[in-house]
């Protein structure tokens, strides 16, 4: 990785990760899985289909809870993150689902995800 402002990499982690582990029935979504996000940086999530990425967004959402692992947002360590949590620590974003509300315009369907 390049890092064009070295503030960045000096900086505390704003989101981590440490060995996050979920699983379905017969399927392993993410085993292990750490990382580290720290203000200011930016994050391209790319994956194959069933790679675990939207599972990822899901923990980090407050929509599921790791079987194991840690997560850790500003300092707090979180047993999964609620819904809540997640919004309020800024953490925010967009389903990939195609459904619209034709009637609301684009930012209200963003909000609504």
């Amino acid at each position: 990785m390049n890092y064009s402002d070295p503030s960045i990499i000096q900086s505390a982690p704003f989101l981590s990760l440490e060995a996050v582990r979920k699983t379905y029935p017969g399927v392993v979504a993410l085993d292990g899985f750490s990382m580290e996000v720290r203000p200011g940086e930016v994050i391209g999530l790319v994956g194959e289909n069933g790679a675990g990425k939207s599972t990822l967004m899901k923990i980090l959402g407050g929509v599921t809870r790791p079987d194991s692992g840690s997560v850790t947002v500003d300092g707090v360590a979180h047993d999964g993150l609620t819904v809540e949590a997640s919004i309020g620590s800024g953490i925010a974003f967009v389903h990939q689902e195609l459904n619209l509300f034709e009637n609301l315009d684009v930012a209200a369907n963003i909000f609504f995800g």
